[in-house]
């Protein structure tokens, strides 16, 4: 099954929430900022691609090109009625940006492209990112190293002078380090294995329904919470129609705001939504690794998120055959 466009539902219609941030992402474009510095603005603003990943610069840059944003075929031909995030003429202008000569010549520190890791699904990043730096508390990110073999590791950190000043104690820093790196299989394996240990526990039945029923709730007061931030921005919006100009900087803030909370809460809810179908066999631990092996990723993630708060990783060991379990530390829920 294709992948959804980002901007559009699986039925062809737009995506509010999605179109605002494509339309604010052509303007950065327009205005000559980097590709790079476009997704550093997306990973901050909480963007993510719609499988749940972190946007990077070639899918970025293929999904600002792909002509059915502008409503066109394959062939650049316009469609009868068909919605659209950025008209032809705005296409035009971002081809010529993002020819694909600048592509190979980029310098500007973007990743090569053709390891392409952002259209990969991975246990421990995504919307709900549980992978952390044990140096520095940073969330991990997915990277293709060299050979195409792919790492969890702690960004890079920022270049001097955008670092925050005095964190408050205990805080995650805005400053990765960029000191700690592991293996995706071989981090995943070992999270698989202490997850798997963890549910063969005599309470873990009781312990896993608790879980549940903590997500159910949730979902209810979220939905709620929905709602009332639904009502709330259409009060704002209306307001905004017919504010004096004194008014309009305060209320387009509020707008923002509005519409940020909004898409966060729906966002959480998609998340949750997708928790709770999560049934994995307890007691047998020849069923529960059969069920495990033959799961679906999006079922893994939801019991990963169930049963753990943070996965840590810290720094490596030398020596021969180093065990994996010694760098991972896992607070349970």
């Amino acid at each position: 099954m294709a992948r959804r466009l980002a901007g559009f539902s699986e039925d062809g219609d737009l995506v509010p929430e999605e179109v605002a941030y494509l339309r604010e992402v052509y303007s950065r474009l327009r205005a000559l900022q980097t590709r790079a510095a476009v997704v550093r603005w997306m990973a901050g603003e909480g963007f993510v691609t719609t499988a749940g990943n972190p946007w990077t610069t070639g899918v970025l840059t293929r999904t600002m090109l792909n002509p059915r944003l502008a409503g066109l075929d394959s062939e650049g031909n316009p469609i009868e009625g068909a919605p659209v995030v950025i008209t032809p003429e705005e296409r035009q202008e971002l081809l010529a940006l993002l020819a694909p000569s600048d592509e190979s010549a980029s310098t500007d520190g973007e990743q090569d492209e053709r390891s392409e890791p952002e259209e990969r699904e991975w246990l421990l990043a995504g919307p709900a990112t549980v992978g952390s730096c044990g140096l520095c508390a940073s969330p991990l990110t997915v990277f293709w190293a060299a050979a195409e073999k792919p790492i969890y590791r702690c960004p890079p950190p920022p270049p001097k002078g955008a670092e925050r000043e005095n964190p408050a104690v205990g805080e995650a820093p805005e400053q990765s380090c960029g000191r700690i790196s592991m293996s995706a299989p071989l981090l995943e394996r070992g999270v698989a294995e202490q997850l798997l240990a963890e549910l063969l526990r005599p309470e873990a039945a009781e312990h896993l329904e608790a879980l549940l029923a903590d997500v159910i709730a949730e979902i209810a007061r979220l939905r709620e919470h929905r709602k009332k931030a639904e009502r709330h921005l259409q009060r704002v919006t209306t307001t905004l129609r017919t504010a004096p100009d004194s008014m309009r900087a305060g209320l387009l803030e509020a707008q923002k705001a509005a519409q940020k909370e909004g898409r966060d809460t729906r966002t959480r809810l998609r998340y949750l939504e997708k928790i709770v179908d999560v049934s994995p066999p307890l007691g047998d631990a020849e069923a529960l690794v059969a069920w495990w092996e033959k799961a679906p990723l999006a079922s893994k993630r939801a019991l990963v998120a169930l049963e753990i708060i943070k996965v840590s990783v810290g720094p490596g060991r030398r020596g021969p055959n180093p065990n994996p379990h010694d760098r991972i530390d896992i607070a349970w829920s």
